[in-house]
């Protein structure tokens, strides 16, 4: 039997489902566009493999706290998927920068949750940044991300989340609950108020930035950079090889143990080189919007020298989800609000 109709699926805390399952989903429902798999957790890299198949017809995913899933099962994903718009994998702790690296790819990625994924760092969100390549004469465009959840990604700096902020113009909600950085008065001020029934804890760690809020935090951070002299050490990071390297590595996880995370080797940064940013004298004279400043990345070294060691619990946030329509909004959406979590073993 074919369900040849069946666009949307929710199968949230379904705790036998196993990949062998997902298969036959997948066979008799091929034409899937949101599939929700949120805390189905015994599914692994080869429940991912066989997603796969729905290839462009797949617009919406969910796989957060699925905890098994690697960098393996995520990268053929993104080959084979790569009309993904909206995207969750909370909690899923084994990801590294090498997924959000290759997940920043698409190019019409609107939402990405990935709270509680404690290893990735500062090189996940320069990637999330970074232009995309446009559609019509191969012209670079702006991040058309609009709702990024990083809450306690504890590795997390102010120079990765600014680049963010600068580089994606439609941005209009961010979340950085727990992240140790931007718990500072002078960046809380632009934040949105905890709920309510938030105890005193938990309003300590909120730290979510929404419409306004997001613009406001950017001018202030933009600033900063600005009166901040030039750091020689920064340069902008040149992913040529790296997208080559990245296309092989993808081509050879169907080889690979899909057990067992594949790591990648990134190639050393460029020299560095110093863009000039427009006056804003003459940002005022363009009948169009100015473009955006470039994006500033730094070196191979100063990323590694912010990031620890991973953090976190395997357990996060509850998530909720509304199957109401083919454009479903992302299950992470003020997620963290909700957390009633003691996360002091990540301070």
């Amino acid at each position: 039997m074919t369900y040849e109709s069946l666009r949307i699926l929710d199968l949230t805390d379904c705790g036998e489902l196993q990949d062998y399952g997902v298969q036959k989903i997948v066979q008799a429902a091929p034409r899937l566009r949101n599939l929700v798999l949120a805390k189905c957790r015994q599914i692994t890299d080869r429940a991912v493999m066989a997603i796969t198949k729905l290839g462009k017809n797949l617009h919406y995913i969910h796989l957060g706290h699925c905890a098994r899933i690697t960098d393996a099962g995520v990268l053929q994903l993104v080959r084979l998927c790569n009309r993904i718009r909206y995207i969750d994998l909370a909690c899923c702790t084994n990801l590294t920068d090498n997924s959000v690296t290759q997940l920043a790819t698409l190019p019409k990625l609107k939402r990405i949750g990935l709270v509680k994924c404690g290893n990735i760092t500062d090189r996940s969100i320069y990637a999330l940044a970074k232009p995309k390549q446009g559609t019509f004469g191969g012209v670079m465009a702006p991040s058309s991300l609009e709702r990024v959840h990083l809450s306690y990604c504890t590795n997390l700096t102010l120079d990765g989340v600014t680049a963010l902020l600068n580089n994606c113009p439609r941005l209009t909600h961010l979340s950085l609950t727990g992240v140790a950085a931007f718990l500072r008065e002078e960046l809380l001020t632009f934040c949105r108020e905890a709920p309510q029934e938030f105890n005193d804890h938990q309003r300590e760690l909120f730290c979510v930035f929404s419409g306004t809020g997001v613009n406001r935090l950017r001018s202030y951070l933009t600033q900063e950079v600005r009166n901040q002299p030039y750091d020689a050490e920064g340069t902008m990071f040149d992913e040529t090889n790296f997208d080559d390297n990245a296309s092989d590595m993808m081509n050879q996880t169907s080889e690979i143990d899909l057990g067992q995370p594949h790591h990648h080797q990134y190639p050393p940064p460029p020299p560095p080189s110093v863009q000039p940013h427009a006056s804003p004298q003459q940002g005022a004279q363009q009948t169009v919007p100015p473009m955006l400043p470039p994006l500033q990345i730094p070196a191979r070294a100063v990323l590694e020298q912010h990031s620890g060691s991973p953090h976190g619990s395997p357990h996060g946030s509850p998530t909720h989800f509304d199957p109401t329509t083919n454009d479903a909004p992302l299950t992470l959406d003020d997620a963290e609000e909700l957390l009633a979590l003691d996360i002091s073993s990540l301070d």
